[in-house]
């Protein structure tokens, strides 16, 4: 799309409402003054100025407060904040907010160089527990600024800015259960930028309301500027004047016992002491239900390769009655008739059948784990877990319980007899 060289435009967007409100002269004298302009706020606020002045110069600072005061709803309230914020965060310098009480430049509270010149934040005390400590003790604090809000020294020196150096001298911090110190002085930065944006000459804050308590941080330390337990030391106080004498060292031995007291009696050593028994006794409970699950795991896996390895056992000890059988048979043919293989073919054919019937059972039963042995071929010495001796007789030029004849062969499944072979032991002398 094209524009005549002549164009000029005529309304600009409300960025607040979304409506568009005509480019006036009204409006580009607001905008020569201001990054950005709502129309709408500027209305809500112009009808309420009076009264809003006047609210924001006492000293009420609730919300609900300030809403009755000024008859405004809460959506038309809500909306004219957000104006007034938007417009400030607009004129900050590369739209930073406002970080700390200094850079605020809160009316009453101490700027930089006088709290420096006028408090030593180092001597401030802190309350850690039942002891009292200075914050100079704390690790981190000589090379923390007191301009960086996330650090203890910079949240100790916006507090002591705001309350002054008479009651940090009879104060102590204490990190205990979060309440806000910034909220007054927030509270109190926000009236004065309303009073301001209208007119009016804005009001000093005063001290915040917490001045009365004793004080809170208002966040905890940061990782990088933790407690450290070594360089915390503990100070002890003596409403009397200093001893003469001999009396020091009774006041630095009863000071060394009373320190030795404290620690014997620190609650947080005996649940570090009772927790330290607690985890070896779980540590010692969870090796042996480890060792315990690593037996069982190991005595399942040999019984289930012993169930698996000896299934058959029963069916093996029915069948090796068919293969003494087959033995039998062949053994009652005669070796002169095997020899004369002419006139006896019918035979030697029967006989070769019966033959590779039984090695081709054996080699079956084999793979299965079922093995025969004879334990009289190679002479074997008796072996009671093996054999059954059934007689005993002298046999020349045989040593004395070595095995010489087999009535009937055993039989073993994986390594394990379940027919011990029968046979005959020499006995000489």
């Amino acid at each position: 799309m094209r524009y005549k060289a002549t164009f000029h435009p005529t309304y600009i967007l409300d960025p607040q409402s979304n409506v568009w409100d005509p480019l006036d002269s009204e409006m580009m004298q607001r905008l020569s003054t201001r990054k950005w302009v709502s129309m709408a706020a500027e209305r809500v606020l112009e009808v309420s100025s009076n009264s809003l002045t006047i609210f924001l110069q006492s000293d009420r600072t609730t919300t609900s407060s300030f809403r009755k005061e000024l008859n405004m709803g809460p959506s038309k309230f809500k909306f004219a904040l957000e104006y007034i914020n938007g417009q400030d965060q607009k004129q900050d310098s590369e739209g930073e907010e406002v970080s700390n009480v200094f850079h605020a430049g809160t009316p009453g509270a101490l700027s930089l160089e006088e709290l420096d010149e006028k408090v030593d934040l180092g001597q401030w005390s802190l309350k850690l527990g039942q002891r009292l400590l200075k914050l100079k003790n704390l690790a981190g604090w000589d090379e923390s600024q007191t301009s960086d809000s996330a650090s203890i020294k910079g949240i100790a020196a916006e507090l002591a800015a705001c309350i002054g150096p008479e009651l940090v001298q009879k104060t102590a911090l204490h990190f205990g259960r979060a309440q806000s110190l910034r909220q007054p002085i927030v509270n109190a930065i926000a009236r004065n930028r309303l009073l301001i944006l209208l007119g009016a000459p804005p009001v000093a804050t005063g001290r915040p309301p917490l001045v009365h308590r004793q004080p809170y941080a208002i966040q905890p330390p940061s990782k990088s500027h933790s407690l450290c337990p070594e360089r915390i030391v503990a100070r002890y106080y003596s409403s009397t004047d200093t001893p003469k004498d001999g009396a020091s060292s009774d006041a630095t031995a009863a000071a060394e016992v009373s320190h030795s007291e404290i620690k014997d009696n620190d609650p947080v050593k005996k649940e570090l002491e009772s927790k330290s028994k607690e985890i070896i006794d779980l540590k010692d409970k969870y090796l042996r239900s480890v060792a315990d699950f690593r037996n069982l795991q190991e005595r399942t896996k040999r019984d289930v390769q012993s169930a698996r390895d000896f299934a058959i056992s029963r069916f093996a000890q029915d069948l090796v009655e068919s293969v003494d059988n087959l033995d039998r048979a062949l053994g009652t043919v005669p070796s002169e008739k095997l020899g004369q293989a002419e006139s006896n073919k019918e035979l030697v054919h029967l006989y070769d059948g019966l033959r590779m019937t039984e090695t081709i059972l054996m080699q079956t039963l084999k793979k299965h784990g079922l093995e025969r042995f004879d334990p009289s071929e190679n002479g074997e010495q008796f072996d009671p877990n093996l054999h059954e001796a059934t007689f005993q007789t002298p046999v020349e030029g045989k040593d004395n319980g070595s095995v010489f004849m087999t009535q009937q062969k055993g039989f073993m499944l994986n390594g394990r007899v379940i027919r011990a072979a029968k046979v005959g032991v020499v006995k000489n002398g």
